[in-house]
């Protein structure tokens, strides 16, 4: 159901209907916390330490200009292993975000490095299917009851 509900309406031709502009991202910042991503999606580990660092840094005081809010965090493109480096980190922190995600999956705690924070992914498409491995992960429940 709710995959159905979050499905896209319209023209599959109608690829800018499914982005967000400014407008609609202010209006969500009003409501939660908004992370930056990167300026041009590149995969970072193959930028230059200086490329990575000056796209971080647009992408985030760009989004904090726009939305009219602090910008803390970073979503790695893609969020790899690969997709990220030493360079990376260094970069992220450089722009001044307190912490980037990754997609890779995982519990975080006190010794998680606060630029490689691991998440696990949901993929509406797999519906209950795809939260499954999130609810049954070692240490899932003791995490859900805040221990």
């Amino acid at each position: 159901d709710l995959v159905e509900r979050l499905a896209p309406r319209g023209s599959e031709a109608d690829v800018a209907a499914l982005f967000m502009d400014w407008d609609g991202a202010r209006r969500l910042a009003r409501t939660a916390t908004i992370g930056s991503h990167s300026s041009f999606h590149a995969i970072l580990s193959q930028e230059s330490a200086q490329a990575q660092a000056d796209d971080l840094s647009a992408a985030r005081e760009r989004l904090a200009r726009e939305i009219g809010a602090p910008i803390a965090t970073l979503a790695y493109p893609n969020g790899t292993e690969l997709d990220y480096d030493e360079g990376t980190l260094a970069a992220s922190a450089g722009a001044g975000h307190l912490g980037a995600v990754t997609t890779r999956p995982g519990w975080n705690d006190a010794t998680t490095p606060r630029h490689e924070l691991r998440r696990f992914v949901m993929n509406p498409v797999r519906g209950l299917e795809g939260l499954r491995p999130v609810v049954r992960a070692d240490g899932a429940m003791a995490f859900a009851r805040g221990t």
